[in-house]
C-alpha cells in the first residue's frame, strides 16, 4: 500500500512541482502515472521510492518499493550481464548459487539469450539494457516494482514480453506501479491512475 496525504514537493523553494497530492494504492493495484513531459511524473516515482523526500505532507508505504529508472544504462555496473542481475538477489539470499540461478530465469523470462549472459552489460542495445537493468530488480522479487517509461526503446518482441511479466506479477499480488507517455500500455494493464 502506498498513500499519500497533502504531498507537495520542489526541487528549490519557490519551484513547487508536485502540489498538495493525495492518493491511495492499495496492494495489488496495478497503477498508472501518466501526465505532460515536465509534470512530475518521475518525480512522483522517485518519492514513493523514498529517493526524495516531500517539501510538504506525508508518504505512507507498506513495505520497500524498487524503482527500474528511464534510463537504465545509469542502473547496470556489472562486468558481466548476468553478474549484474545476480547483484540484488545475492543481498537477499545471502547464497551465490541460488541468487545465480534466480538471474538465469529472470533473464530468461524477458528473452534475454544465454549467450549475453557473459557480454557486458554496456554493450546491449538500449533495448536489451533496459530488460537486463528490469531483471536486476525482478530478480529480487519486490512487492512494490515501480517502473518509469519500461517500454521505450523495446522492440514488438521485449514489449510484449514485459507486459506479460508485469500482468503476472501483478496477479501475484503485487503492487505495479508505471510511470509512461504511453497511454496504450496504461489503458491496457493499469486498474487506476494519476494524472499529473
Amino acid at each position: 500500500m502506498v498513500r499519500f496525504s497533502n504531498v507537495s514537493f520542489g526541487y528549490e523553494k519557490d519551484a513547487i512541482i508536485l502540489n498538495n497530492i493525495s492518493f491511495c494504492i492499495e496492494t495489488g493495484t496495478f497503477f498508472g502515472i501518466y501526465g505532460r513531459s515536465g509534470s512530475g511524473k518521475t518525480t512522483l516515482a522517485k518519492l514513493i521510492c523514498g529517493l526524495l523526500k516531500p517539501s510538504a505532507g506525508s508518504i505512507e508505504v507498506s513495505t520497500k518499493p524498487l524503482m527500474v529508472l528511464q534510463f537504465p544504462e545509469r542502473q547496470l555496473f556489472g562486468k558481466t550481464v548476468l553478474e549484474d542481475v545476480t547483484y540484488g538477489p545475492m543481498n537477499i539470499l545471502k547464497d551465490r548459487e541460488k541468487a545465480r540461478q534466480k538471474a538465469q530465469e529472470t533473464l530468461k523470462k524477458l528473452g534475454i539469450e544465454e549467450d549475453l549472459f557473459e557480454k557486458s552489460p554496456f554493450s546491449l542495445s538500449g533495448g536489451r539494457k533496459r530488460l537486463v537493468a528490469l531483471a536486476g530488480i525482478l530478480a529480487m522479487e519486490p512487492e512494490i516494482l515501480v517502473l518509469d517509461e519500461p517500454t521505450a526503446g523495446l522492440d514488438a518482441f521485449g514489449y510484449d514480453a514485459l507486459c506479460e511479466i508485469l500482468k503476472k506479477l501483478n496477479s501475484e499480488g503485487r503492487s505495479i506501479i508505471v510511470v509512461s507517455h504511453d497511454n496504450e500500455l496504461l489503458d491496457s494493464l493499469c486498474t487506476d491512475s494519476i494524472g499529473l
